[in-house]
């Protein structure tokens, strides 16, 4: 995270969501390797656990920083970094191999008719529920996975994403949790999507991106659609685009992602008009 990026009082957060602390109370982790120094083999396994290809959410007045994973999972590790000139269009079936319960996974739901059901029950609109799912598991996309490096391919399985999905499609029953999680899953990939539609990338390949270790830095100088869309998958009902007003620097008013998903395509125009898109 960039010293100069504001930081965001965010409420704490008890979802599912595999999450990564880069900074924690004395005793919760490792102590971390100092700044000039790469990170320790300890740090690095817990780095790739917990997926840090991620949307940046930066802690108020305290130390403690806490990151979400992206939709698409992807484990950011250091690498040689090629100019922007040279980037590698490398196309995989998914940008990055994962469990194969994970991978079968998404599979089965992208080949299953379940729109229906997924606006049955979780009373959301069919039309944002049919382009999440057509983003989420049935096209393939550029994504830069480190500095100059572009893979194309269907996002990486999450099980975290794949569950919910099918819990939401089998009719079962929901709790708060569960819709609102689904809520804000709808609400991130739909806005991502129509923003990689209008040009925007997923991430971006830039070496000035990322850090000194190959992790994406949620920057206003390096706009993403990933950054942009509003927070997925989160637990409890929230701002999904209060990253906006501080690490993004985007103008919004009184904009918030409607209960309903109403709204998203204001939400889009907004975001695509304070892009210059």
């Amino acid at each position: 995270m960039r010293d100069d990026v504001p930081s965001v009082a965010l409420p704490a957060d008890d979802s599912t969501t595999s999450r990564s602390r880069l900074a924690g109370e004395p005793g919760d982790q490792p102590a971390a390797s100092s700044p000039d120094q790469p990170p320790t083999d300890i740090e690095a396994a817990a780095a790739k656990d917990q997926k840090l290809a991620v949307d940046s959410v930066p802690g108020g007045d305290s130390d403690l920083f806490e990151t979400d994973d992206v939709a698409a999972g992807i484990d950011s590790e250091p690498g040689s970094v090629a100019g922007v000139d040279e980037v590698a269009e490398l196309e995989h079936e998914f940008v990055d191999d994962d469990t194969p319960e994970e991978m079968d996974q998404y599979r089965r739901i992208r080949e299953a008719d379940d729109v229906d059901a997924l606006a049955d029950h979780s009373r959301m609109p069919r039309a944002v529920i049919e382009e999440a799912k057509q983003h989420l598991f049935q096209r393939q996309h550029d994504v830069a996975v480190r500095p100059g490096e572009i893979r194309h391919g269907y996002f990486t399985p999450d099980a975290l994403y794949g569950d919910l999905w099918e819990r939401v499609a089998s009719g079962a029953e929901l709790t708060d949790k569960n819709r609102v999680e689904f809520w804000s899953l709808l609400a991130h990939e739909y806005v991502e999507s129509k923003l990689m539609a209008a040009g925007l990338p997923y991430r971006s390949p830039d070496p000035e991106a990322w850090d000194q270790y190959g992790t994406p830095l949620a920057t206003s100088d390096y706009p993403s659609a990933h950054n942009t869309a509003p927070l997925s998958a989160r637990s409890s009902r929230m701002d999904l685009l209060i990253l906006w007003d501080s690490t993004l620097d985007m103008p919004r008013g009184d904009l918030r992602v409607a209960e309903d998903l109403s709204n998203l395509d204001e939400v889009v125009r907004v975001a695509k008009e304070g892009l210059g898109l």
